[in-house]
């Protein structure tokens, strides 16, 4: 039996590059794109669900501030048989609202949202309870919700768009933290 010495394997490995070296290639070539290929459909993944996420808050924000302000300001104070049904409604929509603010995965470090949770609950709590009779000043409830309103709005609509990717680095930019 013929064994092969240290360095005729050298020679060996030399003469056949030519014929395997290609193949190693392609395999490292291959391995290279689908790592890339995995980071970029991950991160589109979390892009979208982010998307997802920030539309679906977006959307009970607003559903719940125009079914709120469809009643008079102080309306939960007046509770009666007529409207019982309508006021159960409005507080399921206010806390689905609320809700949504405490189960984000995705932009949960993107938003201050315990902080816009409890804002949006206080401007809720005080809309529906106090009677601009009472307090004579009939408009101050509608303008301060609105205001509230608007400013957790706009919070959620500048993190949406600071979470999409810009510039072609960022774009190009395949693995994250």
């Amino acid at each position: 039996m013929n064994m092969v010495e240290g360095k005729d394997i050298w020679s060996i490995v030399r003469d056949t590059a030519i014929w395997w070296s290609p193949i190693v290639s392609g395999f490292i070539g291959a391995f290279g794109v689908h790592l890339l290929t995995q980071s970029r459909e991950r991160e589109k993944w979390i892009l979208d669900s982010k998307k997802q996420e920030f539309r679906e808050l977006l959307s009970a924000l607003s559903q719940a501030h125009i079914n709120t302000r469809s009643l008079s300001s102080g309306w939960a104070n007046y509770p009666s048989a007529d409207n019982k049904e309508r006021h159960a409604s409005i507080f399921l929509i206010q806390d689905e609202s609320s809700r949504l603010f405490s189960d984000r995965l995705f932009i949960a470090n993107d938003l201050p949202l315990d902080s816009l949770r409890e804002s949006w609950r206080k401007a809720m709590k005080d809309f529906c309870y106090n009677d601009p009779l009472l307090t004579n000043v009939p408009y101050s409830n509608y303008s301060i919700f609105d205001r509230e309103y608007v400013r957790i709005k706009d919070a959620i609509v500048a993190a949406a768009n600071r979470s999409v990717p810009k510039t072609a680095m960022q774009r190009l930019k395949f693995w994250k933290d």
